[in-house]
């Protein structure tokens, strides 16, 4: 109900994150599952609404669950396209559904299948998908006579799909912020997302919601460039704006002088950064508060030495064998370069027992964090 509710991409953008905070999946269109609005499915999840897809709006949703309703789920995407009538499910209504991943569940079907024509006959599986369903519906309004003398329909066979590379994960993410606005199945920062919780400090919707509460501070915040701008000054002096986004949304950051000189090879869309800056009031204008920036860094080569060691805290109180066993399951499991130090702390005579492994390295990921968060006896600090 919220999320129907809640009015624009930013707010829905945030909801979603903070879903995937509570454990509640968002999961993305789907012809077999979906419906014109977000909706609740029966193991708990949130599915998306069709009808917010770009090129695909109410009355394709609503024949397609009718259909659905009516016939049963569909078996593939020449049965959907059959299915539905010509004028409703339109090529571009078709593209809108691929983009946004309404499709993926089809067996073998990929985004690009789509978009890139095959190599053998210059044809894009929406180009099959209407020629087979115009086949298909002819064949079913005309009898036919065989060479036998009998009234019978052309049994018409589906095609093949088509054999093209399938897209990176950043351009399929890419494509379907097109058609929806946002990114649902995934996000071009998850790579990164040790070093945003982390490492920084700030994001770029609080940076973006006023300056006030970080004024004199330094603010350490990472993000893709998603804009880009090289503009003249009325005195002939270049200048640019960046536009970083993050999980939580966009902000932007002027470069002038030479601060210009020095970043503006970071102005290239799609661009992975990690930014440090202070705000600090602008130079002759008192009470208007600006980001000053310290140092701009590729999130690529920030993630290479991000973290070289993590600390295990425990009580006393709570170690035992069971907690030992998981542990070193864990840590054997996701062998790695980082160090590891465990605290072990005695409530009762108020004393720290601090450990090190000269043997034991590990990976620092996302799973391996995952798996240590089960550990609900254990805390950790990266550094």
């Amino acid at each position: 109900s919220v999320l129907n509710h809640c009015g624009n991409i930013d707010k829905i953008t945030f909801f979603m994150e903070e879903c995937k905070r509570m454990g509640i999946k968002v999961l993305g269109p789907d012809v077999n599952e979906g419906f014109g609005k977000f909706s609740v499915m029966p193991n708990g999840n949130i599915r998306f609404g069709m009808a917010s897809i770009k090129g695909v709006g109410e009355n394709v949703v609503n024949a397609l669950v009718e259909e659905r309703n009516a016939n049963g789920i569909f078996k593939s995407v020449f049965d959907l396209s059959s299915r539905l009538d010509g004028k409703t499910m339109s090529k571009k209504s078709i593209e809108g559904l691929a983009l946004s991943g309404a499709l993926d569940s089809f067996e073998n079907v990929t985004r690009s299948m789509f978009f890139v024509p095959d190599l053998t006959d210059g044809t894009t599986l929406v180009d099959r998908m209407i020629k087979y369903a115009n086949q298909k519906n002819l064949g079913n309004d005309t009898s036919q006579v065989n060479l036998f003398g009998d009234e019978n329909e052309i049994e018409i066979y589906e095609p093949q799909l088509p054999k093209v590379e399938p897209w990176t994960a950043l351009e399929q993410l890419s494509r379907e912020k097109e058609v929806v606005g946002f990114f649902i199945s995934g996000h071009p920062l998850d790579p990164y997302k040790l070093i945003i919780d982390h490492k920084c400090n700030a994001n770029c919707a609080q940076l973006k919601a006023g300056l006030e509460p970080f004024k004199n501070r330094e603010v350490i915040f990472g993000g893709i460039i998603t804009g880009v701008e090289n503009r003249t000054s009325k005195t002939g002096n270049a200048f640019g704006k960046l536009i970083v986004e993050d999980y939580f949304g966009a902000t932007e950051l002027m470069l002038f002088g030479k601060d210009f000189i020095e970043y503006n090879k970071y102005m290239v869309q799609g661009l992975f950064v990690f930014v440090r800056a202070k705000v600090q009031e602008r130079y002759n204008q008192p009470g208007s508060l600006e980001i000053k920036l310290n140092k701009i860094e590729l999130l690529d080569e920030v993630k290479t030495n991000a973290f070289n060691l993590i600390k295990l805290k425990v009580k006393l109180d709570q170690v035992n064998d069971n907690l030992i066993y998981k542990l070193e399951a864990i840590i054997n499991k996701n062998a790695g370069k980082s160090s590891v130090e465990f605290y072990v702390e005695d409530e009762e005579q108020h004393q720290n027992l601090k450990l090190f492994s000269k043997k034991n390295k590990i990976a620092i990921d996302n799973e391996f964090l995952l798996e240590l968060d089960k550990l609900t006896e254990l805390t950790y600090e990266l550094s």
